[in-house]
This record gives C-alpha cells, structure tokens and sequence, in this order.
C-alpha cells in the first residue's frame, strides 16, 4: 500500500505535543511496516530537517515542496493529483486536499470549538478556515487519542 502521510508540522523548529505524536507515529510505521511505501508530504518555505533515518529508507520517498503553506491551502493543490497515493493520513487537522481518496485524520481536541476565548483572533480564523466539521465528515477513518476526545467527538460534531 502507498501511503501519503502529510508532516508538514514537523516544518516548524520546536517540537509540539501534536508534532511529537506525527514523529513518533511515522518513524514506528517505517520501522514496523517496511512491505508499504510511505510519501511524506512535507511543504514549507523554511523546514526543520527530517531525520536523516527516514530520509534513508528505501521504502520512504519524501515530497519537499517549497510553497508557502498558506498559499498552499488558499489554492487547495489535490495532493492526489500529483502523488497517486492509495490513502491519504493526516496527523492532525491541517486542510489537505486529497481528492477522493480514503483520508485518515486524527483529532486530538475540540478545544478551539469548546473555549474559542483562549485562542487568539489568528488562530480562531486558522480553525474557522480549516473547515473541521467538514474534514471529520470526510474522513474514512477518525483517530482520536483518549476516550474523553472519541466522546467529545461522537457528541460534539454528531459523529458515528
């Protein structure tokens, strides 16, 4: 199976709870799972370097375009268009279009839906833009990483 992971996150220098969880996720299923290809899509204008192991890897092809990502998502690029993935995995809810294929999207959240006053104006517009409700809907698969997220997420946005 050819799968298109997007770590893009991992651009940014510093590493987040959310950028944490997309390494370690990558690096285990490139160590566990070396009969599948793996496509990381990593876009950005100014990029952290990804490690040199999954550089290495010869079942790891790496997509490093140099578009800023707001330009990116402002054209919504159909990564699939480009890539012929067979899934498309997104650790984290950040707008990707990938056409028809299967997505798998992990939430980690709904803080910026429950308590919108602890974000600033930026990010409020970045969630609103993101179209998460739509994205969720979408989505072949739904990750969340405890019970509390699943819960929030069955009752929040009305998902199965």
């Amino acid at each position: 199976m050819n799968i298109l992971i997007d770590v893009r996150l991992l651009t940014r220098a510093g590493q987040t709870g959310v950028g944490e969880y997309t390494q370690q996720l990558v690096e285990e299923l490139i160590i566990r799972f070396p009969n599948h290809t793996y496509q990381l899509f990593y876009n950005g204008w100014r990029k952290s370097p990804l490690p040199q192991s999954w550089q290495q890897a010869p079942h790891v092809s790496i997509i490093d375009w140099r578009l800023p990502n707001k330009i990116f998502q402002a054209l919504q690029l159909d990564v699939s268009h480009y890539f012929s993935p067979d899934i498309v995995f997104s650790p984290h809810i950040d707008f990707l279009n990938h056409g028809r294929l299967p997505r798998v999207l992990t939430i980690h959240d709904l803080s910026f839906l429950h308590f919108p006053q602890f974000f600033s104006r930026k990010q409020r517009l970045w969630h609103w833009l993101q179209g998460v409700r739509r994205q969720v809907a979408k989505a072949a698969h739904l990750i969340t990483d405890s019970q509390f997220t699943k819960n929030d997420l069955m009752e929040t946005l009305q998902v199965a």
